[in-house]
């Protein structure tokens, strides 16, 4: 069947059963003729830390930016750098918590983070730091549908169902 006549057969109602094959992801290369990644981070930390006014009740701003690049392989000194420029004249910067939204073996998304914190926010408000700790550990660690932490490669994902079939078959 070709693309035309399939799309004929949708558009007049019909069902088509189908099931999915493949799943392909895909990271795109950064546009051309754009700035620096981190120069463009640091400009849209700065204007986020612009954005949100704090009033004498409110602590601090905990800002969260979804990136464009992967933060297990970027080069950690100038993602360092990008963050610390754009924090450096904020008076109300709690914590600033990069992620990049990443496809794992169990199709669904996962993040990988970086996160800045605000050292002396956490010394006089210890909760803080028990905020920024689950946001590193758990929230971006474990898969809320399971409750166990994510598979991120195939190899990890084919020994977890390899584990799960011999527990099946193990007689107790």
């Amino acid at each position: 069947m070709n693309p035309s006549e399939l799309a004929n057969r949708y558009e007049q109602g019909e069902r088509l059963y189908q099931y999915e094959a493949v799943r392909v992801f895909m990271k795109f290369g950064p546009p051309e003729g754009e700035v620096d990644q981190f120069t463009r981070l640091t400009t849209k930390l700065k204007k986020k830390l612009k954005q949100t006014k704090t009033t004498a009740e409110h602590f601090g701003k905990i800002i969260f930016v979804e990136v464009p690049f992967d933060l297990r392989s970027v080069d950690e000194a100038k993602v360092k750098k990008a963050v610390q420029n754009a924090a450096f004249n904020s008076k109300t910067a709690l914590a600033i918590v990069l992620a990049h939204r990443e496809g794992n073996p169990q199709i669904r998304n996962s993040y990988s983070q970086s996160g800045a914190y605000n050292k002396t926010a956490v010394k006089i408000r210890p909760d803080v730091a028990e905020l920024f700790e689950r946001i590193a550990k758990q929230e971006v660690e474990i898969d809320p549908i399971l409750g166990l932490s994510y598979r991120r490669t195939w190899a990890e994902a084919f020994a977890h169902v390899r584990a799960l079939a011999e527990k099946k078959n193990r007689p107790d």
